[in-house]
């Protein structure tokens, strides 16, 4: 399933150089068939071209990848898997370019963005789609731009902030179900 947003009151979520999303996914499969770069990837949220929260590989192996895309793409993947059949809780921080991953409250790796990528907007409202990279695209849960690299699973409490959680806060008794 995909889900494109409409935020009721976007200057919030605009022009952000400090935020947190998370979300509690449930990760069905990993391997749906089609080229290997299609049923590799697996995209929880984000914006495709700007920022990317996903996994890359096959079952039990599927590393998390948060992709970040400035003057060119850089990733935060360092072989952090996400279970397949269980509840998994991923956070993710971004403070002016200093990058945390957190997996059920655990900090799994850090990265100093150095691409040019300084602050993120949420966009939201009609999905339009555009030829180039630099342009305007929208918020999605479940997908990027290309839909065959669609979630294969069930997520809830997906949440953004524009402000950077703690560690504390992400692992305190009650932020998240597990």
């Amino acid at each position: 399933a995909l889900l494109h947003t409409d935020w009721p009151n976007p200057d919030k979520l605009n022009d952000l150089t400090k935020f947190t999303v998370e979300a509690l996914v449930y990760a069905g499969e990993f391997n749906k068939g089609g080229s290997a770069d299609d049923w590799l990837i697996n995209t929880v949220l984000g914006v495709a071209g700007k920022f990317l929260v996903r996994t890359w590989g096959q079952n039990e192996n599927a590393q998390i990848d948060i992709c970040f895309n400035g003057s060119l793409e850089q990733n935060l993947k360092n072989g952090t898997t996400l279970p397949v059949n269980k509840w998994s809780h991923i956070a993710v921080t971004f403070d002016n370019g200093e990058v945390i991953l957190y997996l059920n409250g655990e900090n799994k790796g850090e990265l100093t963005l150095t691409n040019g990528f300084e602050k993120m907007t949420f966009q939201t409202g009609t999905w339009a789609e555009e030829p180039t990279w630099g342009s305007k695209r929208n918020f999605a849960l479940g997908c990027s731009v290309d839909y065959r690299r669609c979630w294969c699973g069930t997520m809830r409490e997906v949440r953004i902030w524009n402000k950077v959680l703690t560690a504390s806060d992400i692992k305190a008794s009650g932020h998240y179900y597990s």
